[in-house]
């Protein structure tokens, strides 16, 4: 048995990574919560987008589908929308410093896509 062969054990060599989606996901949802300014949170993100050398179109679809989850549940199909429609109103400024090009405006409609499959949207009563 060799000294420091790999017996499968895992050590911790330092601090762990945090996925980026996780970070912008916190950032975005304390953003939320809290009411913290869009100049404030753009920042933030972009910090994490240059750190983990993302394009907008990720910090985009993590920002829209963050925004999404923050919404409570409600009872009827009109309610869920009109939080939709009052949540995108409410963040267009930080989605526009992210949503730049059609590339990231696609990839904020496939986190869209993944948003409405999600089995916390089915809780609006869709």
């Amino acid at each position: 048995d060799e000294a420091g062969a790999d017996d499968g054990d895992e050590e911790d060599d330092g601090p762990a990574t945090v996925p980026f989606e996780f970070e912008i996901q916190d950032i975005v949802r304390r953003g939320v919560e809290e009411g913290v300014k869009v100049d404030n949170i753009a920042m933030e993100v972009n910090g994490r987008k240059f750190a983990h050398d993302k394009t907008f179109g990720d910090c985009f679809a993590q920002i829209l589908k963050t925004i999404l989850f923050t919404m409570p549940e409600t009872a009827s199909r009109k309610e869920a929308f009109g939080n939709v429609k009052q949540l995108i109103a409410q963040w267009k400024a930080l989605l526009q410093r992210f949503g730049r090009s059609d590339a990231d405006q696609l990839l904020g409609v496939e986190a869209l896509e993944i948003f409405v499959m999600d089995e916390k949207w089915k809780a609006h009563k869709l």
